[in-house]
């Protein structure tokens, strides 16, 4: 793929618009944010539309409009009712775009690329695509429509090398590869940091309870740390499908009053910080932003070495984190028991870890997004 910039067209250069699924939850919606406040300073005008109608989560400027398709995530089992409910809802955003052409349009995440791809066939557009997940993750179906999706974006922003690598050799279009910032959101009335001598025996870790977050490999590699040492604890802090699971098999392996399952709130790494360590167990990850946020503060973590290549863009192994194979109960296990079992070099991976806050900066990471939407979109 060439990173060469590309011409976009100069017309309505005072405004830009975001298509999102929704600002409520998850890391797409913090991202998202954090680039349209710092685009607002560039482009007199910068709108967000929404399929759902739910509040923001994260604070916007005032001068920032958000638009809403209103549309109810409801999930049908027949895909007759799935597949008639997506092409009403890209006649909605077509509808909606209409309006916003020779607008540069940024959708984020890849299953809103593709419906922005669909619903602005034949529109005069500039159109970015902004991956956020694990294309190897996805399955053949949702592969074919991205790829598809990509050939008719104009620009395409990636998180990692890997996947920019993964869609090497479809298109010759732009490309830019632009981390997550390292931004603390959950504390502003004093500077949180990781004390080995503060914190307790507990492991911690924190995401959503689904599948590919693979939390009951984690589970498995704290029964095997449990039987060499019966005090510590296993925290994570989070919510989601697979709960029922988990306890199930916390009962399972008999580690059920060892582990605490708990929702998380604004204050979550004033939680985390408390733990000795912080782990990652997922499948598959972009940039996590949770991840970032724990190194920050100066916590030892450990994270999989897992598509699309987040864990390895922020960790340097054996130095500012440890990295392990995914679902490796057994490669965790043995991490865990280094940091427990090595004061000093449990202490060395948590200074090592803060200088993310340096590399990850607001001010690096928003001159990326503006050098690739406002300076490059109107070459």
């Amino acid at each position: 793929m060439n990173q060469a910039s590309s011409k976009f067209s100069n017309k309505h250069e005072s405004e830009i618009v975001f298509v999102i699924n929704t600002l409520n939850r998850g890391g797409a919606a913090k991202i998202l944010s954090f680039v349209a406040n710092t685009l607002a300073d560039y482009y007199d005008s910068v709108v967000i539309v929404t399929y759902d109608d739910a509040p923001p989560k994260y604070e916007l400027k005032e001068s920032i409009q958000i638009k809403s398709l209103q549309n109810k995530f409801v999930k049908h089992k027949n895909i007759f009712f799935r597949i008639l409910k997506r092409l009403f809802l890209i006649k909605s955003l077509r509808k909606l775009l209409y309006n916003y052409q020779y607008r540069p349009i940024v959708a984020f995440i890849s299953d809103v690329c593709t419906d922005c791809a669909f619903a602005t066939f034949g529109l005069e557009k500039t159109l970015v695509g902004a991956e956020r997940g694990s294309p190897k993750s996805y399955g053949f179906i949702r592969r074919k429509l991205l790829k598809f999706s990509y050939r008719k974006c104009d620009k395409v922003i990636f998180q990692t090398k890997e996947q920019a690598e993964f869609f090497d050799n479809l298109w010759t279009n732009s490309y830019d590869i632009i981390p997550n910032p390292y931004f603390l959101k959950y504390n502003k009335t004093k500077k949180l940091q990781w004390h080995y001598e503060d914190c307790t025996n507990v492991i911690v870790s924190a995401g959503r309870l689904v599948k590919e977050k693979d939390f009951g490999t984690l589970f498995k590699a704290f029964e095997l740390l449990k039987k060499e040492k019966p005090d510590i604890l296993l925290k994570i802090y989070g919510s989601g499908p697979m709960l029922d699971n988990l306890i199930k098999l916390s009962y399972k392996l008999k580690i059920n009053k060892s582990v605490c399952i708990v929702e998380y709130d604004d204050y979550l790494l004033e939680k985390l910080v408390q733990g000795r360590v912080f782990v990652l167990s997922s499948f598959h990850e972009g940039i996590p932003n949770i991840l970032l946020e724990a190194m920050g503060i100066g916590m030892p973590c450990i994270a999989t070495d897992c598509p699309a290549g987040g864990p390895r863009s922020l960790i340097d192994h054996n130095v500012n984190g440890i990295l392990v194979p995914p679902e490796n109960p057994v490669a965790l296990y043995t991490a865990l028991k280094k940091v427990f079992g090595y004061t000093g070099f449990s202490k060395s991976l948590g200074k090592e870890a803060q200088y993310v806050k340096k590399r990850f900066s607001k001010k690096s990471i928003g001159e990326m997004w503006i050098k690739a939407l406002h300076e490059n979109i109107n070459e």
